[in-house]
């Protein structure tokens, strides 16, 4: 499958330049080559993803029709305009190939800059279905991928920063607001006795099928066109909820087996890791919910690697490995193979429609 021989190639490469003894900038450059393949397949594709198609039928048209109401955020529209007019005005294709450039650059930049083991980073980026969610919900996983990379910017107290990246990535995806908190969770420790009694009030509500979210939608009129329709929690997966919080427990358990020292060096992604184990939890309350996980989702793609590179212990650091490895394969095969998640199959090129 496409998917899988692309990632094994770029896992193959970055693998060697891992191990290899190259200066620092040379393997800058030979992590760079290790993503081009996940470029290519991604920029070559045609009517690959959900979004894809809604974008081709609905939105660019009216973007590019000059409509004032479609909802497309102003580095979108540029987008829009670049890849048509060097396309000739012929085809759309030019405008997805630009779009996931800019994705997997800044997945690159995230990912060379903070993870401690790119190859299974790059393992990570398929098997929690981030990738290939991104062929569907473009301007969003662009949004956070902006952001994600940014996350260095608050380690490095450079808060000023990090507020411009969030302003680049509103202008991609007006939710990535919300990502303005994460100045909020660089600084705070959370107690492990405060964030269980946040999880249960968190499961209560989401047991208690409450409204509450749906009403500040409303009020702050906050994609509040989502309220109703079928589009709210038509996405609601229960297993795909249960997998999440496992990860997320089970990501929580490194407290045990690292250093107090690491745990605090990776206090940032381990919050935000948090944040995610709350949305699942309230999955069923929030508008299109798998949408949401993936708003959060990338952090395991880093900290994951972190974590098991903090383990000192090297049969529990085989064992966890082993674990991570074994779930999100399966998790992948479920999702991706056996679901068509976001229907990213089967798998079209460019060339198949330029002829």
């Amino acid at each position: 499958m496409i998917y899988v021989f692309t990632t094994m190639l770029s896992a193959m490469i970055a693998s060697i330049i891992n191990y290899s003894k190259l200066s620092t900038e040379a393997k800058k450059i030979g992590y760079f080559i290790s993503f081009i393949p996940l470029f290519l397949i991604g920029a070559l594709r045609a009517y690959v993803g959900i979004d894809y198609t809604t974008y081709s039928l609905y939105q660019i048209p009216d973007v590019l029709g000059g409509s004032l109401t479609v909802k497309f955020e102003p580095l979108d529209k540029l987008v829009v305009y670049l890849g048509y007019y060097l396309a000739n005005q012929q085809h759309y294709f030019y405008i997805f190939s630009i779009f996931h450039i800019i994705l997997m650059w800044y997945l690159y930049k995230y990912i060379v800059q903070q993870s401690s083991n790119v190859t299974l980073s790059l393992f990570l980026l398929l098997t929690t279905v981030f990738f290939t969610f991104s062929l569907s919900g473009i301007r969003q996983s662009i949004a956070t991928a902006v952001v994600f990379f940014a996350l260095k910017y608050i380690n490095e107290k450079k808060y000023i920063t990090f507020v411009f990246y969030v302003i680049i990535a509103c202008l991609f995806h007006a939710s990535a607001i919300v990502y303005i908190t994460f100045l909020v969770l660089g600084k705070i420790k959370i107690n492990k006795y405060i964030g269980i009694t946040i999880s249960i009030l968190a499961l209560s509500l989401s047991l208690s099928g409450s409204e509450l979210v749906s009403q500040m939608m409303l009020t702050f009129n906050f994609y509040s066109e989502y309220v109703g329709s079928r589009f709210f929690t038509g996405s609601y997966d229960q297993i795909h909820q249960l997998f999440t919080i496992l990860m997320c427990l089970l990501i929580f358990s490194f407290y045990f087996f690292i250093s107090e020292k690491s745990w605090n060096e990776n206090k940032i992604y381990m919050n935000i890791n948090f944040i995610l184990l709350l949305v699942a939890i309230l999955m069923p309350l929030l508008p299109t919910p798998s949408r949401n996980i993936y708003m959060y989702v990338p952090v395991q793609i880093v900290l994951i690697p972190r974590l098991i590179t903090a383990v000192k212990d090297y049969r529990v650091k085989a064992i966890v490995t082993a674990l991570f490895v074994f779930a999100y394969s399966v998790f992948f095969v479920f999702m991706v193979l056996n679901r068509n998640a976001y229907q990213t199959l089967p798998y079209y090129t460019i060339f198949e429609y330029l002829r």
